[in-house]
């Protein structure tokens, strides 16, 4: 059913950032109609797409609530509200290493990468009828609503000048998408509507930098407790913390956006119309927040290089403790240089690589099992394992599963470029092959019914084909 999907998809996306994810729960409101998701914590790891060595320090989300009527899921609108995120981020490098964080945020990083392989690589069933999904697409985007309230992310450094410690931020008041009939009052449009009216108003929207700040003027000093929240929610409009104003680099701003969408196909009226009207938008940077920035970018790179060898710093001066820095040297040669190239890790690794495929290879047979997706996550957060050894154990595991069960495979025709296809007749076509089933895109997990149920609902023919 649709919400064993939309269940699916939300653990699987909102499990990336928040921390102790209730799935039992989140299922259970989904079935309802209104998912409801409050006092949420952000992890540490949060942060990773960015790929900076930046980490959460504290994060927070008051309400993220979903309303689905699944009874009028085609002539409803979906409502989307968060409010109250707040984000204190800073540099990994400022506390001692932590070898289950640094663990956590690779793991992030090469399911990411590995799901981006993934998806460039597998193709749904449903993705050789393009027209479907432009379908759903526009039933979707047409009558979406979106409601965003009080955001604040906030980043405090105290590496890059440990003297003068420095904090920069985004705040936002409120941010909203509708759609709208021609006079811009809230609507619902069918799918077929010819012309879509989306409006998206922002309010109070700003980025400050405040440079030479001291410790004590830091929200990180009140991690211990809760207040940070309240800090952090109510200078959004007081516009200062500790009685330190923001020094804005983008004052606050209000915009209206208005879009309209014409579908009908002619040369007479534009595709898109874009009417934006904001507030006077000012841009002004001290020399000092320019100093920040500079010295902040080469502390970035540095920080960058030194992430990787901080489990043998010894996170003292070199004055007084040279022998330790020494030791730092030889350990961090040892590990990239040397030891990755010594036999017993060579036979280790090829170990571990081949008990990796055979676990994969398992799992394309018991998909349901969770032990086994378990095992592999934890052997993918291993340092020895690369992003590129597992994508070559998965095509070995794909192949040799392939050969033991020709059942569970379909021929496909390879698809051929027009200037290939000039030197080259059909007969000489290759052919590709593909796992028929345990796909995992959300498509495929419907039944025959919930298709045809989709296809009414977005008034589309499945038989026809664009």
């Amino acid at each position: 059913m649709f919400e064993g999907v939309i269940a699916s998809l939300l653990n699987k996306y909102l499990g990336r950032y928040i921390e102790n994810l209730d799935s039992q729960n989140l299922n259970v409101s989904i079935l309802s109609g209104n998912v409801e998701l409050k006092d949420l914590e952000l992890k540490p790891e949060a942060l990773f797409e960015l790929n900076l060595p930046v980490e959460v320090k504290s994060g927070y989300v008051g309400r993220i609530k979903l309303v689905i009527p699944w009874t009028g899921l085609y002539s409803l609108p979906v409502i989307v509200t968060v409010e109250d995120v707040y984000v204190l981020a800073g540099p990994v490098s400022d506390r001692p290493y932590d070898a289950n964080k640094e663990k956590a945020k690779q793991l992030a990083l090469k399911k990411k990468q590995l799901e981006e392989v993934e998806q460039s690589s597998t193709q749904s069933d449903a993705n050789e009828d393009k027209g479907f999904f432009e379908k759903l697409t526009e039933t979707i985007v047409n009558n979406i609503q979106i409601h965003i309230e009080n955001i604040h992310v906030r980043y405090e450094d105290t590496v890059t000048s440990p003297g003068t410690p420095f904090a920069f931020g985004i705040t936002l008041e409120n941010l909203s998408a509708e759609t709208t009939d021609s006079k811009w009052y809230v609507t619902h449009l069918d799918a077929n509507a010819p012309t879509i009216y989306k409006l998206v108003s922002l309010r109070n929207l700003g980025v400050y930098w405040n440079a030479s700040l001291k410790y004590k003027k830091l929200v990180r000093s009140k991690l211990d407790s809760r207040i940070w929240r309240d800090i952090m929610k109510s200078s959004i409009k007081s516009k200062e913390i500790f009685k330190e104003n923001f020094q804005y680099i983008v004052p606050p701003v209000s915009a209206t956006t208005k879009m309209t969408l014409h579908k009908v196909e002619n040369y007479v009226v534009p595709k898109l119309l874009v009417n934006f009207h904001c507030s006077e938008i000012d841009l002004d940077v001290s020399r000092q927040q320019y100093l920040n920035a500079i010295e902040l970018s080469k502390s970035m790179q540095q920080m960058q290089v030194s992430e990787r060898y901080s489990k043998f710093s010894p996170n003292a001066p070199i004055k007084g403790h040279v022998k330790q820095w020494w030791l730092f040297a030889y350990n961090s040669v040892v590990m990239d240089r040397i030891r990755p190239y010594s036999w017993r890790s060579i036979i280790y690794y090829n170990k571990e690589k081949a008990r990796y495929k055979n676990l994969y290879k398992e799992k394309m047979s018991r998909p349901e099992n969770t032990e086994l997706a378990l095992t592999l996550e934890k052997m993918e957060a291993e340092e020895y394992l690369t992003v590129a050894s597992i994508i070559i154990a998965r095509e070995q595991a794909k192949i040799e599963f392939m050969r033991e069960r020709p059942e569970r495979i379909k021929k496909k025709k390879k698809q051929k470029g027009w200037f290939w296809s000039w030197f080259s007749s059909d007969s000489e076509s290759e052919d590709e092959i593909e796992l028929s089933k345990n796909r995992k895109d959300w498509f495929s997990q419907l039944s025959e019914e919930d298709k045809k149920q989709l296809y009414v609902g977005i008034k589309y023919d499945g038989e026809k084909k664009t």
